[in-house]
């Protein structure tokens, strides 16, 4: 019975310093990055590129977008490889461009201020994680979905652990401590 009232104490403490620990620790610890990919990313981030399928032909198809998923229409698209620009389009009224004869390998695509970094395979070749086109998202807004500090803590599964252990834990320890009470005599 003791050794249950210790486990019970310590889950609840546990969770209770879970639910306190300040964020920058928290953050810090998971080795977070400013920004949300590769065109936000902190200067001394790696960037991580997409994988991308090319269409036969050497086709790519993608589409540029601001935060809210409204089409950037008409603005000038560039293709990067290695530091020099291999070829130029523009988008559409929906936001979507096309380039042809494109090669496997690593690209930078910019559309305006914005820029991706993509590895693009050769048809057939891609892993089945690899998008069927490049999607460039423009400004830095809220993110659609986010929540603030709640949503932040409640996606961590330690977090929510700790909050069901507790949510037992307390109940159970003070039953049992007013069982003990009531049976001394």
């Amino acid at each position: 019975m003791r050794c249950t009232a210790t486990l019970q104490w310590t889950l609840v403490g546990l969770s209770v310093l879970g639910v306190l620990l300040p964020a920058p620790w928290v953050l810090a610890a998971e080795g977070a990055t400013s920004g949300n990919g590769p065109e936000t990313a902190a200067p001394d981030a790696q960037v991580v590129a997409v994988d991308v399928a090319l269409r036969p032909g050497g086709f790519l198809p993608g589409q540029a977008v601001d935060v809210q998923g409204a089409p950037l229409a008409n603005k000038r698209v560039s293709i990067h490889e290695q530091g020099r620009q291999i070829a130029t389009t523009s988008t559409d009224a929906a936001g979507y461009f096309l380039v042809r004869d494109l090669r496997g390998g690593t690209y930078e695509i910019a559309v305006g201020d914005v820029r991706g970094v993509f590895r693009l395979w050769a048809s057939g070749t891609a892993p089945p994680s690899a998008e069927g086109g490049a999607l460039l998202v423009a400004g830095k807004g809220p993110v659609r979905g986010q929540s603030g500090p709640i949503g932040f803590w409640l996606s961590k599964p330690w977090v929510v652990a700790g909050a069901v252990a507790a949510a037992v834990a307390v109940p159970a320890a003070m039953h049992n401590h007013r069982v003990a009470r009531l049976s001394s005599p």
